[in-house]
């Protein structure tokens, strides 16, 4: 049986290592999940760049320190699918297992749901007690068959719970669109993780030694770890140039704003107005620049959840996944411009004043 207060002790030791900051209640919830175990498929989702990576990262390094625990890690945010076996015992045989399966496949779902069915009867051989699969970066993908998959492993387990009760299958990606679509198949559950609160923001700025006052970082990231430590490595200046070209330049953006300015100006100032309008929202959710807040019905990983708060972005049905991207759009609706190089020098002047 895995020991709560042992695992702890270990999440403790890495955050202290490492730039790696908050996320102890969300820890405690993955941990009750895997000693449970679960049949049904685990969709962590949240905004980009939130944290899911290391934590789960965290997660697996923690448990793989217990002996009967084997954790395997698929990163899907490439081409080529790529895994990590934290247990190297048995390496030399679950890559085996993982050259077989893709000398017979090379579609990315179907190699998925095999090599976790060949693992799983790997771990029966083996007795061990805990099994756990993690696979990141699952995208909004035409070519690719995100609700066959989620379908297909919840089969493999659930068929397989009874033989091997603790296996747990977490899914992690930012779509919220995507996760609408893995709803449907009834064979999931949500759980939702949001960005780093103010305090928290504060530690990370402190770790990192950012020489940037925290509070401004939080204003425009939201508390946004990924983008945190994107400013402290390449600077503010280009941090802020960088979103604003990738948001104006957009094709879909500048088709947007040249259609409905004026509902666009609206939803900067109540992004909850995005239930009504539906080929806006579209938009704005295929380019990943807002999220759903989640349903009651969703587990919240994160304490405190999202509160709404109109200088950060938040509504209480929608929210902009980082401040900047609102306040982007605000500056180019407001001096009637789509030049990335302007409206961005606009925002540093304001904020660096």
């Amino acid at each position: 049986m895995l020991d709560k207060s042992t695992l702890v002790t270990h999440f403790q030791q890495v955050k202290s290592s490492t730039l790696f900051v908050d996320r102890d209640r969300e820890f405690l919830k993955l941990i009750e999940t895997v000693v449970r175990g679960s049949k049904f498929v685990q969709i962590v989702y949240g905004p980009r760049g939130c944290g899911k990576t290391e934590l789960f990262r965290v997660l697996c390094k923690v448990l793989s320190e217990n002996e009967n625990t084997l954790v395997t890690y698929f990163d899907l945010g490439s081409d080529k699918l790529n895994v990590d076996i934290e247990k190297k015992s048995l390496a030399r045989e679950i890559w085996s297992l993982i050259r077989d399966v893709l000398s017979r496949t090379n579609v990315v779902s179907y190699a998925i749901v095999e090599i976790v069915h060949a693992i799983l009867n790997l771990v029966r051989e083996y007795r061990i007690e805990y099994c756990v699969y993690v696979l990141d970066e699952l995208r909004l993908d035409s070519t690719f068959d995100s609700k066959g998959l989620i379908e297909s492993l919840y089969n493999k387990i659930a068929c397989s719970i009874e033989k091997n009760p603790y296996v747990t299958v977490f899914v992690l990606t930012s779509y919220h669109t995507l996760v609408s679509t893995l709803l449907l198949t009834r064979k999931c559950i949500r759980r939702f993780l949001w960005n780093l609160d103010n305090n928290s923001t504060a530690e990370l700025c402190k770790k990192l030694n950012v020489g940037i006052d925290y509070r401004i970082l939080y204003k425009l990231t939201g508390g946004n770890p990924r983008e945190v430590m994107y400013i402290y490595e390449e600077g503010l200046r280009r941090w802020i140039r960088e979103r604003a070209e990738e948001i104006l330049t957009n094709p879909y953006m500048r088709s947007l704003l040249s259609k409905y300015s004026s509902e666009v100006e609206k939803i900067i100032s109540d992004i909850d107005i995005l239930i009504e309008l539906d080929p806006i929202r579209e938009v704005l959710e295929k380019l990943n620049l807002v999220i759903k807040i989640p349903e009651v019905d969703d587990i919240y990983l994160s304490e405190g959840n999202p509160q709404p708060d109109k200088e950060l972005g938040i509504g209480r049905s929608y929210a902009w996944q980082i401040p900047l991207y609102r306040i982007i759009l605000e500056k180019a609706i407001k001096m009637k411009i789509l030049d990335a190089d302007i409206v961005s020098e606009s925002i540093i002047r304001e904020y660096l004043q």
